[in-house]
Parts: structure tokens; C-alpha cells; sequence
């Protein structure tokens, strides 16, 4: 299984919030947009059982204007598909609520990467992607 190194995801979360350069304010603008939105949607799903259309459009449209935003965020999605993931590409249609979150859940990794990258933290972005065999680990 192929995820987003934590360590880094850590690293890049610390830069956000300590930095105050208009990126890293966007940055943690659009972190928080997509970590509301992903509350909302589990709020929705816990009480529903399903994602009303208002919500699911608003999480797409929030989606596709991070994506425009940061090109990392389909970088990241190309790379990690090289290595083996079964996650969605951009231009693949997003059908459920379970695609949903999983872009969702790439837009934030996306924005680590941008940050990341911007910094230092790393030069390419599979350096960002680890093999694990244990998603426990």
C-alpha cells in the first residue's frame, strides 16, 4: 500500500502554522476548507448514510479549484498511480462519496507537497510516498 509519509505530512503542517508568507496563510486557508468539508460529509454519512447533492457538489467544486490551484495535488495523484495506488485521477469521474473523500484527502497531501517543495523539505514529490505493508504502521 502506498501512503503519504507522515513525518512529512507533520513537517509540512508545522510550516503552515508557523509560517505567515501569503502561500502558507493560503495554504492553511485551504487545509481547513477541506478538513471542514470532510467533517461535514462524515457528519452527513454518520447521520444519513449518504452525502446530500448540495454538499457533494460544494465538496467538487472545492476539489477542482484546488486542483487548479496547485499542480502538485495531481502531481502527487500521477506519482502515487506509478507506484501502485489505487487512487483517483483527476480526470477520472468522481462517482460516490467514497471518491470524494479520497480527492479530498489528496488535496490536503497536494498542498503538504507544494509547501514542501517550496521549502526544501523535499526536491521531487515521490519523495513524499512511502510503501507500507502494514497499514497499521
Amino acid at each position: 500500500m502506498i501512503c503519504f509519509n507522515k513525518n512529512l505530512a507533520n513537517c509540512a503542517r508545522t510550516i503552515i502554522n508557523t509560517r505567515s508568507t501569503t502561500d502558507e496563510v493560503k495554504a492553511a486557508s485551504d487545509i481547513a476548507q477541506v478538513e471542514n468539508m470532510l467533517a461535514t460529509i462524515d457528519q452527513q454519512l454518520n447521520a444519513f448514510g449518504m452525502i446530500f447533492p448540495e454538499l457533494y457538489n460544494s465538496a467538487i467544486e472545492l476539489d477542482n479549484q484546488l486542483r487548479q490551484d496547485y499542480k502538485e495535488i495531481d502531481a502527487l495523484q500521477v506519482c502515487a498511480n506509478r507506484l501502485g495506488s489505487l487512487l483517483l485521477s483527476h480526470n477520472q469521474t468522481v462517482n460516490s462519496s467514497n471518491d470524494i473523500l479520497h480527492r479530498l484527502r489528496m488535496d490536503v497531501r497536494g498542498i503538504f507537497v507544494a509547501t514542501l517543495l517550496k521549502h526544501k523539505g523535499i526536491e521531487r514529490i515521490d519523495e513524499s510516498l512511502q510503501q507500507v505493508t502494514n497499514p497499521g504502521e
